[in-house]
């Protein structure tokens, strides 16, 4: 039984010394010596409340996204909704700043405020040039433009804004939605979870959005779609990308692969498939998609959720070492947490839960590596997300577990 248990130790930790070493060289993320190893080594203050409901006369926030700036700044954006939670209603744009790895936060900071109007679904990404760039959607709040179809003429667009220092201020938004639009659209939405600027071959540099819409068909007869928007010149202009040939896509998130291949994975509406997350691959910078495929990730049957993916590093063998997290259960929105992939998605560990076992209620959540090399997940939490926006820092190590189930990459449907 010594011996056993011997070898299983001496297993565990050449796995754990292959799915952290790395190859790449992805800007604010480890490189291969960083970022796992060891015992995880808890902290006290790791989870912590960054917005609670009713602060500064918001009756909600959702919708959680993240970056860390190049200054290591950790950046917490979210929706500042006045009336209530529902996605109806005037809603703002907000973030707060942590320069201590999400220990303490700033106050909120408005990054957008159109009175009664609706700005939504951040999507931000931090260039090369130290530029936190923020994509997001508006709306007018007219009758019928609840969900972006409003008969007035102003249903949703993509707008973008932007801060040259760290957070703190952020420019006048600026409308690009005759850029990206898509013909016939009656919805669309940019992420909402961070984007990505590729770090690899091919079109290296480029800033790739992950979105989707809906748009009317005949089998189903509303189709949803997750798609791609793209910049090669800093976000000064803007190109509408692939569209996944999956009409029952929705929330999408986007990652690069090992090879320079991007990935996006998608919350799923396709009845045969209820409870399963979609994803799709580009291997042209994200002009075009391979078919789309069922995963084996999982997440509610009754109504999906949005999800995030993110590239840690990138191991010895080239792939990219991935981390997935979204609401780990097959009928409702608990158990938040995070899947490790050390093969560019093809398998995925068995679970790391960043909610309490008595407190399990989670929702959305966007993930990102912070500058001390740990990774941080802002979440939505509480029943009906009544607890505000969380956040909580971990160890890569803590994700990867030594008993890695090798799981087929789609399901017959």
């Amino acid at each position: 039984m010594k011996k056993i248990q011997k070898l299983t130790w001496i297993f565990a930790a050449l796995f754990l010394a292959a799915a952290c070493s790395s190859g790449g060289d992805e800007p604010g993320n480890p490189d291969g010596n960083e970022g796992g190893g060891g015992e995880p080594q808890p902290e006290a203050n790791a989870t912590s409340q960054v917005y609670a409901p009713g602060e500064s006369g918001y009756a909600a926030f959702r919708i959680p996204a993240i970056v860390v700036s190049k200054a290591g700044t950790v950046l917490a954006f979210t929706e500042g909704r006045v009336d209530g939670s529902a996605d109806d209603g005037n809603i703002d744009l907000v973030v707060k700043r942590s320069e201590d790895n999400g220990k303490t936060w700033s106050s909120p900071i408005m990054v957008y405020d159109d009175g009664e109007n609706r700005c939504q679904n951040p999507a931000p990404v931090v260039l090369d040039n130290g530029r936190i760039l923020l994509l997001f959607c508006w709306n007018e709040r007219t009758p019928g433009s609840a969900n972006g179809s409003g008969s007035s003429g102003h249903s949703r667009r993509v707008m973008k804004t932007y801060s040259d220092d760290d957070g703190k201020t952020w420019s006048t938004p600026k409308d690009i939605h005759d850029q990206v639009a898509i013909a016939g659209y009656t919805w669309y939405a940019t992420g909402p979870c961070h984007a990505i600027v590729k770090t690899l071959a091919p079109n290296k540099g480029r800033i790739v959005v992950p979105c989707n819409h809906n748009k009317p068909g005949t089998n189903p007869k509303s189709e949803r779609h997750a798609h791609l928007i793209y910049s090669d010149d800093q976000g000064e202009t803007w190109h509408l990308g692939a569209v996944t040939d999956h009409p029952y896509g929705n929330e999408s998130t986007v990652v690069e692969l090992g090879d320079g291949s991007l990935m996006t994975n998608m919350r799923n509406y396709e009845p045969n498939s209820l409870g399963y997350r979609w994803q799709a691959v580009s291997r042209d910078g994200g002009l075009t998609y391979e078919p789309a495929q069922v995963t084996t990730l999982i997440e509610p049957n009754n109504n999906g959720c949005q999800g995030s993916i993110l590239r840690y590093s990138i191991n010895s063998a080239g792939k990219a070492n991935l981390l997935f997290s979204n609401p780990n259960h097959e009928s409702s929105r608990r158990n938040g947490s995070i899947k490790f992939s050390s093969n560019d998605g093809r398998s995925w560990s068995r679970t790391f839960k960043y909610v309490p076992d008595n407190d399990f209620y989670s929702a959305y959540s966007d993930l990102t590596v912070l500058a001390n090399k740990k990774v941080g997940v802002l979440f939505e939490h509480g029943h009906n997300n009544g607890k505000g926006i969380y956040f909580r820092s971990f160890e890569f190590a803590e994700t990867v577990s030594y008993t890695h189930l090798t799981l087929p990459t789609k399901l017959e449907v």
